[in-house]
């Protein structure tokens, strides 16, 4: 693993998060009792950081170390494995904007830590995107619960849940729980792949609510997707 490569994708990852708190390069730098230079040269790759350095980064930043570590490990290796990080592709559509939204949710399978990256603008580089959620992942014989927070204000919770035992293969079918720009509970049809979709007529078709699970919500008088 190329050492430069690592302390560079380290840096790309932490200069994102104090991004998503709103926290300047100053600011920062007070917190972790750091020059402002030293820690753009952190965030640069330019030098590397002490390990208790990057503890009370990640402490400040609500970033789990190991994820942390693990993420810019995967970068840094060119066949891009990893031992502990599972990867999965989310997707909604907003009607009423005829948007498709695409986000990527990345979970610690030994810690269950996990980081939404929300409204992905880059597929080949998902740090850069809207907000970022920070939280934990449950996993069961028959789902993927999944329960994330808004490191940026207005800190809402995000909750994603996935079947398993679903008879889908390439993506499976979810729920989205959550409130929107108006403060109000909503739930959201959502598309779970473990491989990026580009297929965008095909997600958007496929994410509307159907005829038959409008008739199901009537009947049943619960929201659900089937």
């Amino acid at each position: 693993m190329d050492r430069h490569s690592f302390y560079v994708n380290v840096g790309s990852i932490l200069r994102v998060r104090r991004k998503a708190e709103g926290l300047t390069l100053d600011a920062l730098a007070k917190k972790i009792n750091k020059s402002t230079a030293t820690l753009s040269k952190y965030e640069k790759g330019e030098i590397a950081i002490a390990m208790d350095v990057l503890a009370d980064l990640c402490s400040v930043l609500n970033v789990d170390l190991c994820m942390l570590l693990s993420h810019a490990e995967d970068k840094s290796r060119s066949s891009g494995t990893n031992r502990c990080l599972e990867r999965r592709w989310i997707y909604w559509y907003k009607h009423s904007e005829r948007n498709l939204h695409t986000a990527v949710l990345e979970y610690n399978t030994k810690t269950r830590n996990a980081v939404l990256f929300r409204n992905v603008r880059d597929v080949n580089n998902f740090y850069d995107c809207g907000y970022i959620y920070h939280g934990n992942i449950f996993v069961s014989d028959h789902n993927i619960d999944c329960v994330v927070q808004n490191t940026a204000p207005p800190r809402e919770y995000i909750k994603i849940g996935i079947p398993t035992l679903s008879t889908e293969r390439e993506f499976k079918t979810g729920l989205i729980v959550s409130i929107n720009e108006n403060y109000q509970n909503v739930a959201i049809k959502c598309l779970c792949s473990k491989t990026l979709m580009q297929d965008k007529a095909f997600l958007t078709e496929r994410l509307q609510i159907s005829k038959t699970e409008m008739k199901s919500i009537r009947d049943t008088n619960f929201f659900g997707v089937w």
